[in-house]
């Protein structure tokens, strides 16, 4: 099993992303607290979910324009994986990065490969688990 101190950065969920504008947590300025200088990473399944949800009415397509711009200005790495959805992107990104996401059951499988998953708090603030 990799220790937390030897995983690359961290890779971020559709749901994460989506605190942001729902919630008005800085997610990327905590995770660079957490991390330290590790990279962020969005698998481009997730790219392909926030695209999706664009076209289902005004206010999806006004929140994702808002998450384009903070990838953006965060200089968000988009990286390839080889798998269907952004759920199971992320659980193979899960052996060297830490796993941001508020979806249960993609916390569970994260448990299941050993990973170790950063979530949202009481809708306040991130926390390692």
């Amino acid at each position: 099993m990799v220790s937390a101190s030897e995983l690359k950065g961290v890779a971020v969920d559709t749901n994460m992303l989506f605190a942001i504008t729902d919630h008005g947590i800085r997610v990327f300025e905590e995770l660079k607290m957490i991390i330290g200088g590790k990279e962020i990473v969005v698998p481009k399944q997730v790219l392909e979910e926030l695209e999706k949800l664009a076209k289902e009415g005004k206010t999806f397509e006004r929140k994702v324009e808002v998450l384009r711009k903070v990838l953006k200005e965060n200089e968000t790495k988009v990286i390839e994986v080889e798998a269907v959805g952004a759920d199971n992107a992320l659980e193979k990104l899960a052996k060297d990065y830490f796993i941001a996401t508020n979806d249960k059951k993609l916390k569970k499988r994260i448990k299941i490969v050993n990973g170790k998953v950063i979530y949202l708090r009481k809708k306040k603030f991130l926390e390692i688990d």
